[in-house]
């Protein structure tokens, strides 16, 4: 898009407009100014940017836009659910993940995309509640949700959580006995167990440590619920050992192997977001490599986290601060081969 400065005009000024009265940052909707980008706008754009961390030079380009679309919903105003090419983003998102913080459940942050822990975390809600857990923030949740949500004052649910794993763990160990936890709670899993069974209609798909779960899953459906992953379709090229040449829409990646593969076989590569890199040149060799467009960033302290659009879908890239890129910057993205894994498709 055009970037929506002082003296524009037309439907674009217009929706911006709308979507400032809403959040009562603008008065004038006099339909003679209605699509006019006036000094008032200008004002309210550059209060949303500060109360959003963004720029504040009162222009609406690819990153404001996005967080102005964000901002225009409110939770029960759409069905959220996990879409792994085209995840939810919104305000509404954000409040369904602070309700759910509040009553303990893992999101670890609120951060505004409807991601596979936002997912988790409802699924365990609804579960707990004798709702069907779908994942799906539907009528019938959102009506226990706002039924049931309790209000801590005070407080750090999140926090008091965290400590409560460390102590159960200090207790199970200083008793000696073996425990069966279960849980949907990804993050509850991995710190309090040595040994993780991962069960799929009723049946045990993958066992194994912690680490060796979430770092060598060997199956689409343990990648995507034991953490957060992304995933590239693909064929096998050339496979010996433990590793695989893979040809993908973007190229050549070389990664390990989640199980027995052959030759000519159609798999999936698949990779954490933490260890995803930016960049913003093509890395020298060319494997491993990927390039597209961020469309969505959210600033969460020690990380930032990026949606970025590839072409056939999106995919998650988690960094450090340090390295700023911007919505609508063209950016390119390496994995080192121990870092993915090929699963069958």
């Amino acid at each position: 898009m055009q970037p929506l400065r002082r003296g524009a005009n037309g439907d674009a000024v217009a929706e911006v407009r709308r979507v400032l009265a809403g959040l009562g940052l603008i008065a004038n909707l006099d339909p003679v100014f209605e699509s006019t980008y006036d000094d008032a706008t200008e004002l309210a754009v550059r209060h949303f940017q500060q109360r959003r961390g963004l720029s504040v030079d009162g222009v609406v380009g690819p990153e404001t836009y996005a967080a102005l679309s964000g901002a225009r919903w409110r939770l029960g105003d759409r069905v959220l659910g996990h879409n792994a090419t085209n995840p939810l983003a919104g305000d509404d998102v954000v409040s369904l993940q602070e309700q759910l913080l509040e009553m303990g459940y893992d999101i670890v942050r609120p951060d505004g995309v409807f991601g596979l822990r936002t997912e988790g975390a409802l699924r365990a809600f609804q579960h707990d509640y004798g709702l069907t857990p779908d994942g799906i923030c539907g009528p019938a949740t959102l009506r226990s949700l706002r039924q049931l949500t309790r209000r801590v004052i005070g407080g750090r649910p999140q926090l008091l959580r965290e400590q409560m794993r460390v102590e159960l763990k200090r207790l199970q160990k200083g008793l000696g006995v073996t425990t069966v936890y279960v849980t949907h709670d990804q993050s509850e899993a991995l710190a309090l167990s040595d040994e993780i069974a991962v069960f799929n209609a009723g049946r045990i798909i993958q066992r194994g440590s912690p680490q060796d779960i979430y770092r060598h899953p060997k199956s689409q459906f343990v990648a995507d619920f034991i953490g957060s992953a992304n995933f590239l379709k693909g064929m096998v090229k050339e496979a010996v050992g433990e590793t695989a040449l893979v040809e993908t829409p973007h190229g050549i990646f070389r990664c390990n192997l989640g199980q027995t593969i052959t030759v000519g076989q159609s798999v999936l590569v698949s990779a954490r977001p933490e260890d995803l890199v930016l960049y913003d040149k093509p890395p020298a060799d060319g494997l491993n490599a990927l390039a597209g467009r961020i469309v969505h960033r959210v600033f969460l302290g020690e990380v930032v986290d990026y949606l970025i659009d590839i072409g056939e879908g999106e995919i998650r890239v988690r960094a450090k601060p340090e390295f700023d890129f911007r919505i609508g910057q063209k950016v390119h993205i390496g994995v080192a081969p121990q870092k993915c894994v090929a699963l069958p498709s």
